[in-house]
């Protein structure tokens, strides 16, 4: 398997992995899979960022943030989504990957094939991002995961710092409980 950074090449099958993996929450955030799809992938098209574990095809997709969003990425979703429709979409992913402050990273999310989970794919995808941190100069990353995954950032290190319960998460993205977990580097 090998990591690498996204490039145009790569972003259908990208955008596959991610949509396969967080099928539920795509389904919430913008009312129907396929028109997700689609605004990732011409988002991803005009903002290529993250990494992808490339084996004969993409089998995982993560994404890091070292800044925080602009204000582009909501006239984005506006302009795709229409204002009301964007407005909530640009909330809920801004709830979902919250903006790093200064001297952290937000991991934005990690998306693995579901059949090639349990074989290495995650945590090559989590050294290219830490590496990619720690060249960087970032003290601290975190990130915003389901009460059910906390496991497996505890394997790589994360603590939980706060526990998040919110009914706008619950309406949109049909999950209340989450965590921030963080890893200091």
């Amino acid at each position: 398997m090998k990591i690498e950074r996204l490039r145009v090449e790569h972003l259908n099958e990208a955008v596959r992995v991610l949509a396969l993996a967080y099928s539920n929450e795509l389904s919430h955030i913008f009312g129907d899979l396929e028109i997700g799809r689609s605004i990732l992938l011409e988002y991803f098209s005009q903002n290529p960022s993250g990494f992808v574990a490339v084996e004969d095809r993409v089998i995982g997709f993560a994404n890091i943030s070292f800044r925080k969003k602009s204000l582009s990425f909501f006239k984005f979703m506006c302009k795709n989504l229409g204002f009301s429709r964007g407005i909530r979409a640009s909330l809920l992913l801004k709830f979902l990957c919250p903006d790093p402050k200064k001297g952290e990273a937000t991991i934005d999310f990690i998306a693995v094939s579901p059949l090639k989970l349990r074989k290495g794919v995650a945590s090559a995808l989590m050294s290219a991002m830490f590496e990619e941190a720690m060249n960087k100069k970032v003290k601290r990353i975190k990130c915003l995961v389901p009460l059910n995954s906390l496991d497996i950032f505890e394997n790589f290190g994360f603590k939980a710092e706060k526990l998040i319960e919110s009914k706008f998460a619950l309406k949109h993205v049909g999950r209340k409980g989450w965590c921030l977990m963080v890893k200091e580097l």
